[in-house]
């Protein structure tokens, strides 16, 4: 049987995966009860998400937010720019939380060091709508470290 943290790290289960981290927040913000507590601990419920280790939430957050940001430097140092499209087919999560970036400053809600690391980096607040398309060549060439990778995952898969 498989426990409700291995079902919810994959997010195969929307709804439950948001309702496990209903949870989690409610017992931090001392607002779930202690006989569900004890039921949630009885079934081997995980309250740290699986690779957060003993990280504190916010500090978590941050972790998430520059995993990203060095990504994005990553595309920037491929492609020579941040114009990661939303629908990106390569790295989805990437053009997603770039397009939330720009969200969270259409709301006035991203903290001013982010911004600051954003600006420093070329990112554009407002693509007009020539960067609706993907700006970046139609066949990217991969890096001697990509096709080796690729053959080592193949050779893996085979075996």
């Amino acid at each position: 049987m498989r426990s409700i943290t291995e079902v919810c790290t994959k997010a195969q289960n929307l709804t439950l995966s948001h309702w496990r981290s209903s949870q989690t927040q409610f017992r931090r913000k001392d607002k779930l009860s202690p006989e569900r507590i004890a039921r949630l601990d009885a079934i081997g419920f995980m309250w740290e998400t699986p690779g957060r280790g003993e990280l504190p939430h916010e500090q978590w957050l941050q972790h998430r937010w520059d995993a990203h940001f060095q990504r994005l430097t990553d595309f920037k140092d491929r492609f020579g720019h941040c114009h990661v499209p939303a629908t990106w087919e390569e790295d989805r999560k990437l053009g997603e939380w770039v397009a939330a970036q720009r969200d969270q400053v259409r709301r006035q809600r991203l903290p001013a060091d982010r911004l600051q690391r954003l600006d420093a980096l070329g990112f554009v607040w407002q693509p007009n709508s020539r960067f609706t398309l993907p700006p970046f060549p139609a066949k990217p060439t991969l890096s001697r470290f990509l096709l080796a990778l690729w053959e080592t995952r193949y050779a893996e898969i085979c075996a």
